[in-house]
């Protein structure tokens, strides 16, 4: 699936993840056949039972009507208020892949959730009369858990890695500045930390080179144990060619 952006996506900007109360969601997904016949829906259901996207229905089959049908195998958004139409026409079936989600929420994760949309109902394979009535009616039901289970998935905020490490360097961040503001508190200044910071830095040298130091002993005490080795090696065997054959081997060449 390849990604382009449309007029209307400069109206987005960022992703506009701030601390709000309520996390921007995706509400509602659809597969259509054609800009007028609608396959398969789903409104996202809540933990708590509110159905999110119950509006987006007559909505989306009233826009969709507006969308630029030109656009197969490209990743378009629609933006009209606080909601955002993403879709995707598959060059292959024709069909279009749509979800609605809040306009703070960016393209990223919609378009991401559209992907995954896209790549379920292809891999399902859907005959013909699984797709037309009344066959319809149990691909609906059928397609429509799977669809909520997939908005589920991408509106777990544990699910969005990248919002996972922005969490995760905005809470270092925050003990980074509680750390130094207790510093502060204590009466340390910068002079001080600057101070302690040189410190640790000479003594990280003095260690490297302590440590230098001691591997290159090392290393002669093990080569000069090899020589000793060697050398008393060496006087073990001129001492038996000694006592076998004499100092002068007189013994050895008269044999």
């Amino acid at each position: 699936m390849v990604t382009e952006m449309s007029r209307n996506e400069s109206l987005l900007g960022q992703s506009g993840r701030g601390s709000t109360a309520t996390r921007p969601q995706i509400m509602f997904s659809a597969v259509a056949a054609s800009q007028d016949r609608i396959l398969v829906k789903c409104a996202f259901v809540d933990d708590s039972g509110r159905r999110l996207g119950g509006d987006c229905d007559q909505e989306t089959a009233d826009i969709i009507k507006r969308f630029d049908s030109t656009v197969i195998g490209t990743n378009k958004t629609y933006v009209l208020g606080d909601r955002c139409w993403h879709y995707y026409i598959d060059a292959n079936t024709g069909r279009w892949y749509i979800c609605v989600a809040a306009r703070e929420m960016g393209r990223r994760i919609p378009l991401g959730f559209l992907e995954s949309l896209w790549q379920q109902f292809e891999a399902r394979q859907f005959s013909t009369a699984q797709l037309q009535l009344p066959g319809l009616q149990r691909t609906q039901e059928e397609f429509g858990k799977e669809m909520q289970t997939l908005m589920e998935k991408f509106n777990d905020p544990s699910a969005d890695r990248l919002t996972s490490m922005m969490e995760k360097v905005r809470n270092v961040n925050d003990n980074l500045m509680e750390s130094l503001d207790k510093l502060l508190e204590r009466g340390e200044n910068i002079s001080s930390l600057v101070h302690r910071t040189e410190e640790l830095s000479a003594s990280s040298n003095s260690f490297r080179r302590a440590a230098r130091d001691m591997r290159n002993r090392a290393w002669w005490q093990e080569k000069k144990s090899i020589a000793i080795f060697i050398l008393v090696l060496l006087c073990a065997i001129m001492l038996i060619l000694f006592l076998v054959c004499g100092i002068t081997f007189s013994q050895c060449r008269s044999e």
